[in-house]
């Protein structure tokens, strides 16, 4: 879709053009679907025009968001983008770290009667993963595995529970996470689920909120309380936070069924403020069928890639996957693995027995990937590239340096029947990639981390796309001057 000119005005707070403004304006879509052409412009005798600007990929529903730094933003009205017999052209791909950084886990350190009593296998797993980011309990916060993970790069947000809250309660904590000036609590979050959770959430939410805000004078940001429901928004006074916060559940299903619907769900609570999903995954309690559908395993390492790469093009900030371990009890263990009749239990990337799942493995290899290779020096540029027979193929194009970008693949169809409980066999799709003076290597993060180079016929290589992300790097020839 081509938006000739996409243009932007800059009026006075009472509503009249300013003809003399210069700023410069940005422009981006509130959910992204991969830009082309210019996406930045001056202001110049009232106008910021940015001819040739297109939207690549189908989206049911999009905005364009323009904003220039202590400007409010404009958010166009919605529109849509149709899906066309080709993927392509110039790309703006995204960073390839910042993908990787979008990424969390949730964890529950003070379960010590499960496997996060085994603080070595906790810090290791977590390792293993290529996790930064985990969110827990304050009472994890004074206690010497938040610390070791604090020291390993670990960075924590941790959800406030019920008022009061006290300031000398937080003080600490903080101080106990902090080293040489590094502070390993990176946020604190509002009370959790209170839809839930309170049966006065309606008149309660905005009071717990605003006095969790009061309480805190340590600096450290605050995050929005999260919702258990989206749609519960509506019947709340908007505020503002560091990061809106909400927990978009699949239920099983394939991961878009939740974009966009439940961002814009959500986002009017948290007007202007970038969102998080402080909880999302799936379970594989199968007989337990008195909340959401459980998936298996195999179908687990296909949704669980694609829950984050969704998430990400939606425009979250990050994803915190719920949760690391199953939350079984050592004596329970043998019962639970047996019977996977409580579904609380059985919403780990790791099993009772400290075994991996394979969206574990699935993830790791993705992060792996995509965290491997050059360091990204400056901002991401734009890829010139094709993708024929590409109707019901979702992407992200990142960049991993400066000559190489990674455009990650899948189909967008279910893999899972929830109905009988089986795995749905999809055939890849063929597509046909075009990319100028490049190399290609091919990854399947559910299998492995290692690539596997493809014999391109000219500049074009075919690929079969499954339902779940295939990642194409593609490298770009240098020419070095004689």
């Amino acid at each position: 879709m081509i938006l000739t000119p996409a243009v932007i005005l800059v009026d006075s707070n009472a509503g009249s053009a300013i003809p003399s403004s210069t700023i410069s304006i940005p422009l981006d879509l509130k959910v992204r679907a991969g830009l082309m052409g210019p996406v930045a412009a001056t202001k110049v005798g009232g106008t910021a025009s940015f001819p040739g600007f297109s939207v690549n990929g189908s989206k049911a529903s999009l905005n364009l968001l323009a904003s220039s730094g202590s400007v409010p933003p404009a958010l166009s009205s919605k529109f849509q983008v149709l899906s066309g017999v080709s993927l392509g052209s110039s790309e703006l791909a995204s960073s390839a770290a910042r993908f990787v950084d979008s990424v969390g886990v949730n964890t529950h350190i003070t379960y010590t009667d499960t496997e996060y009593g085994n603080s070595a296998l906790l810090i290791n797993e977590l390792q293993r993963l290529g996790v930064k980011h985990v969110r827990d309990g304050l009472g994890a916060a004074i206690n010497p595995v938040a610390q070791a993970l604090g020291a390993a790069g670990i960075r924590l947000v941790l959800n406030m529970g019920k008022p009061p809250y006290s300031g000398s309660t937080m003080a600490k904590a903080v101080a106990a996470n902090t080293n040489g000036g590094s502070k390993y609590i990176e946020a604190w979050e509002g009370e959790n689920e209170q839809d839930v959770n309170d049966p006065t959430w309606v008149t309660d939410w905005n009071p717990t909120f605003a006095a969790l805000k009061a309480a805190n004078t340590t600096g450290t940001p605050v995050w929005g309380p999260p919702l258990a429901f989206a749609s519960n928004a509506a019947k709340l006074t908007p505020v503002q936070a560091t990061y809106g916060t909400f927990h978009p559940y699949p239920g099983g299903q394939n991961p878009s069924v939740l974009y966009p619907s439940q961002t814009a769900l959500i986002q009017p609570l948290f007007p202007g403020d970038p969102l998080i999903a402080t909880e999302s995954g799936y379970h594989n309690a199968f007989a337990d069928h008195s909340d959401q559908p459980a998936i298996d395993y195999a179908t687990g390492a296909k949704y669980f890639p694609r829950l984050l790469l969704e998430s990400f093009n939606a425009g979250l900030y990050r994803t915190y996957l719920y949760e690391l371990f199953d939350e079984v009890s050592t004596w329970n263990t043998a019962l639970q693995e047996t019977t996977k009749s409580n579904e609380q239990c059985h919403w780990g990337l790791v099993d009772a027995n400290g075994v991996e799942k394979p969206g574990f493995t699935a993830i790791r290899n993705l992060l792996t990937i995509l965290n491997s290779g050059d360091a990204e020096t400056g901002s991401p540029t734009s890829l010139s590239y094709t993708l024929s027979n590409s109707t019901n193929i979702h992407h992200l194009l990142v960049q991993k340096s400066t000559t190489v970008f990674c455009l990650i693949l899948w189909q967008n169809v279910s893999s899972w029947n929830q109905t009988t409980q089986t795995e749905i066999t999809n055939a890849p799709q063929k597509v046909m990639l075009t990319v100028n003076g490049a190399t290609v290597t091919t990854y399947q993060p559910s299998v492995s981390a290692l690539g596997t180079p493809q014999t391109m016929t000219g500049n074009s290589v075919a690929l079969g796309i499954p339902d779940e992300a295939l990642i194409a790097e593609i490298t770009l020839k240098t020419t070095s001057a004689h």
